[in-house]
């Protein structure tokens, strides 16, 4: 019989890794707030029970989360004095449908998560933005480029709507289990080549508006939300001085 821990010794134990760390041990504000919760309301439950038992995390994201799993497991472990097992689903390129694929796949490994991270994910082919996007994603530095439209959140629409359906399907597993589920927005290591290219107005305009409808996402489906622009790319999103040694 697991023994019984009370649930503000519980909270103070897991709230000890909310300290920045992403990428190089700079955003751990993503594990940070009060467990299994957003801004905008509470998870099925607020934290793990401590026990001598080992803890499940899944981390699921692009190449941006490659080796962030590990810190994470590493914090946790830390604070709460237990073994931590890592799923790492930090692959190249992963998008959305990808995401979800992988989560109904492999059910049993978010199902048995207790701390489960969404960290950067690109939209569902066809179902985001107009291709111009790219330019923002995967720019060059050729001068007086023709820029993209100027995104609102509005435009990404479909790409908060898939965001849900992930996020639903891991409480559909979780099953009301104790639960910390943590998302993070999307960091710009190119704001150089945006602005040697001249479309650095309209390109910052997108991915704060992708940003927001991450964080919206999160906020309706009930994920603890911490931004990894603010963290890498400083607040106001110009280059801040952690972004710039990770892109050196």
């Amino acid at each position: 019989m697991k023994p019984s821990v009370p649930e503000s010794s519980r909270r103070r134990l897991f709230l000890r890794w909310s300290v920045p760390l992403f990428a190089v041990a700079v955003l751990v504000a993503a594990c940070g707030g009060s467990a299994g919760t957003s801004g905008s309301g509470a998870g099925p439950s607020s934290s793990p029970s401590l026990s001598g038992e080992p803890v499940d995390l899944v981390f699921i994201s692009d190449s941006s989360g490659w080796q962030v799993a590990n810190i994470y497991a590493q914090r946790a472990q830390k604070a709460l004095g237990r073994p931590v097992r890592v799923t790492d689903w930090a692959i190249g390129g992963l998008s959305l449908d990808q995401a979800l694929a992988q989560v109904k796949g492999d059910p049993s490994k978010v199902a048995n998560a207790e701390i489960i991270v969404v960290g950067s994910i690109g939209p569902t082919p066809g179902g985001g933005t107009g291709s111009d996007f790219e330019k923002c994603v995967v720019p060059t530095t050729q001068p007086d480029q023709q820029p993209p439209k100027t995104y609102t959140v509005a435009d990404w629409a479909t790409y908060q709507a898939d965001l849900g359906s992930l996020y639903a399907e891991i409480w559909n597993l979780r099953q009301g289990a104790p639960t910390i589920l943590r998302a993070l927005d999307r960091y710009n290591p190119v704001i150089s080549d945006w602005q040697a290219g001249g479309i650095q107005k309209e390109c910052t305009a997108g991915f704060a508006a992708m940003n927001g409808a991450i964080k919206a996402a999160a906020q309706a489906n009930r994920a603890t939300f911490a931004s990894a622009e603010d963290a890498l790319n400083g607040l106001g999103h110009h280059p801040g001085s952690a972004g710039a040694r990770l892109h050196r």
